[in-house]
């Protein structure tokens, strides 16, 4: 299943559950919206993809295709495919479950704001799985009981390009990751762990982007002025 075909499933979905007064709102996580509000953007999710780069310092894969993924989307106006995988839909449909048990355990209200444009920076935001108090937010992850164990037994440092994006982004003081797992027994089904935010980090990732999205809307006005 790619992007394309999401937007349509979610379209003939909502229009169903409409009916009932269902169904996600506008912007949401998942709905036509968001996967429109993000075209052409570097979103938060995918930091780790900008920041990537070879032992032997040259641009890696991950970064170059990306790159030309967003060019894609800047010039078709529409979501670049992408394969979904049967564990990434197991995940996403876990993902509501797993901020619920969240708030269970800490006490804590959990907002969910939708996709939050960079506050001074083009074509850059990010969709946060939760804002928390004043000053939190929340990285959910539902992944594989492989993975969630890994975590459960090591801890999470895999997804700070994407924690300490979404702090730059909010301009929050702190993230909670969040791995949850309802296949396992109750005590080892959720794992939190608690990220400060990291300026000096967070300093470097700014770079990052800037220098990437030039790349970027170079290839673009190339583009648009070929002859």
């Amino acid at each position: 299943m790619n992007e394309r075909t999401i937007i349509e499933a979610a379209i003939a979905e909502d229009e169903q559950k409409a009916k009932f007064g269902q169904g996600k709102e506008a912007g949401e996580q998942g709905t036509p919206e968001w996967l429109m509000q993000r075209v052409g953007h570097a979103t938060g999710s995918e930091f780790k993809n900008i920041m990537a780069v070879r032992k032997d310092g040259k641009e890696a894969a991950d970064r170059y295709n990306y790159r030309m993924e967003l060019l894609v989307e800047r010039l078709t106006g529409l979501p670049a495919d992408r394969y979904v995988s049967k564990y990434m839909e197991w995940g996403t449909a876990h993902e509501a479950d797993a901020r619920m048990r969240y708030e269970a355990e800490t006490g804590a209200m959990v907002d969910q704001p939708g996709f939050k444009h960079h506050p001074t920076i083009a074509m850059c935001g990010g969709s946060v799985d939760g804002l928390v108090d004043d000053d939190g937010i929340i990285e959910i992850k539902a992944p594989t009981t492989f993975t969630h164990l890994e975590t459960l037994l090591g801890g999470e440092f895999e997804h700070q390009a994407q924690t300490q994006g979404y702090l730059w982004i909010t301009g929050r003081k702190w993230a909670d990751f969040v791995s949850y797992d309802p296949r396992l027994p109750e005590h080892l089904q959720i794992f939190i762990q608690r990220h400060e935010r990291d300026d000096k980090y967070i300093a470097l990732l700014e770079e990052k982007v800037i220098a990437f999205l030039a790349e970027v809307d170079a290839m673009y006005d190339k583009l648009r002025t070929y002859q």
